[in-house]
């Protein structure tokens, strides 16, 4: 297999092949031309997001400080490191995996908001600013923190 194939199957990869450099490459660019559209701008401006994520839903704007990543790292430095790494060799020396991020409709993401690899953050929730996403968050609650908690539920009216 080679990395791409590795990375969407969810094993280690190595996040500095070619493949991954060019991708980051080309989502700066996206992300500077998403950055300079004007609000009002919208179709635009949703034509570069599917670009950028490969789909979205409807009425998605997302503001420039959020920050969705899907690339983590073991946390055990034995797991984390490569066997047999040496500077010689071309091989990373940090194991990488990526895991989704979902998000599902009707949610709010407030400014600063950093999701974390593999959350999905339910229908209808919103995430308060300054939040980071470290577990999945239930549908129709309002979350805010670091980590993120649930703090309420909202969206009662509409359930029903």
């Amino acid at each position: 297999m080679n990395e791409l194939e590795k990375c969407m199957a969810g094993e280690s990869y190595n996040c500095h092949d070619k493949v991954f450099l060019d991708f980051k490459i080309q989502a700066r660019k996206l992300l500077k031309e998403y950055h300079d559209l004007a609000y009002e701008q919208k179709e635009q401006k949703r034509a570069v997001l599917k670009q950028l994520l490969g789909g979205i839903g409807d009425n998605v704007l997302i503001a420039s400080n959020v920050q969705l990543y899907t690339a983590a790292h073991p946390v055990e430095l034995e797991e984390r490191l490569t066997p047999g790494w040496t500077p010689e060799t071309e091989q990373y020396f940090c194991r990488t995996y990526a895991l989704p991020i979902k998000i599902e409709s009707g949610c709010w993401l407030g400014g600063g908001v950093i999701v974390l690899p593999g959350v999905t953050i339910g229908s209808g929730s919103v995430i308060g600013a300054g939040s980071v996403v470290t577990k999945n968050i239930p549908e129709n609650v309002l979350a805010v923190g670091n980590p993120c908690r649930v703090i309420r539920k909202i969206n009662e009216r509409n359930a029903r």
